[in-house]
Formats: C-alpha cells, sequence, structure tokens
C-alpha cells in the first residue's frame, strides 16, 4: 500500500508545471494592476459566462 501512496506523488514536470503557471497568473496581475484595471484578480483565472 505504500508503494502505490509514494507512487502517485507528483513528480518534478508536476512541479515545474506547477511553478510556471503560478509564475504566468502572479505576472498577469502585476500587469493588471500596473494598468490601473477595475477587477485585476480576474487575470490569474478565466470567469465563467452567465447563463
Amino acid at each position: 500500500m505504500l508503494k502505490n501512496i509514494l507512487a502517485s506523488r507528483p513528480g518534478l514536470d508536476d512541479w515545474l508545471f506547477s511553478a510556471k503557471t503560478l509564475a504566468a497568473a502572479l505576472l498577469a496581475l502585476f500587469v493588471a494592476l500596473a494598468f490601473d484595471l477595475d477587477r485585476p484578480v480576474w487575470c490569474t483565472g478565466t470567469p465563467r459566462e452567465p447563463g
């Protein structure tokens, strides 16, 4: 059972993808803050369309 748990741990590629995604979101947030947008936090995710 311990082998199964250890096998499902995230690998280096997973951590790298996560770090790059975080860096992109933070960069987008800082750019949105620099342009003084109304709701700059929306740049970190894609909002759903109403309806």
